[in-house]
């Protein structure tokens, strides 16, 4: 059997077809990913959580596609904000009071978990957002 010889012109087209498809997907991948998922997860922070006794029991944080926030204790919306997504980075601030309103931006490397999503900060001044977010990762709520 001989083996068959091929130019580089006649393979070239070929492979950069294919490198283009790959790349392609992989972008296409890459920015599906970068997006925060839209829902309502739940936090329940137990005695002995590094966080202050009034901060024990069930939190929900409510996201929107649109980049809103909330947090609510019960029925009661405890701050609202907006969140801005860059690659692995969620940036929080609030903009309508409550209990737990801080002024600053809270920045954040995130990143989705069997159970829903996990947190990890990088910057924040807000104390009552690094308890909320990094204390363990927010389960979806069902």
């Amino acid at each position: 059997m001989r083996p068959i010889q091929l130019s580089m012109t006649a393979v070239l087209p070929a492979m950069m077809t294919l490198l283009a498809g790959v790349l392609t997907s992989s972008q296409a991948q890459d920015s599906s990913s970068s997006k925060l998922p839209s829902g309502s997860y739940i936090l329940l922070l137990k005695e002995g959580d590094q966080a202050p006794p009034q901060a024990i029991g069930e939190w929900e944080l409510q996201l929107d596609s649109a980049g809103s926030y909330r947090w609510l204790r019960g029925a009661d919306v405890m701050v609202e904000g907006d969140y801005r997504i860059q690659a692995d980075t969620v940036l929080l601030v609030d903009r309508v009071g409550g209990e737990l309103a801080c002024e600053g931006t809270g920045r954040y490397l995130w990143h989705t978990v069997p159970e829903g999503l996990q947190f990890a900060e990088i910057e924040d001044s807000c104390g009552p957002r690094p308890i909320l977010l990094g204390t363990r990762p927010l389960s979806r709520k069902r």
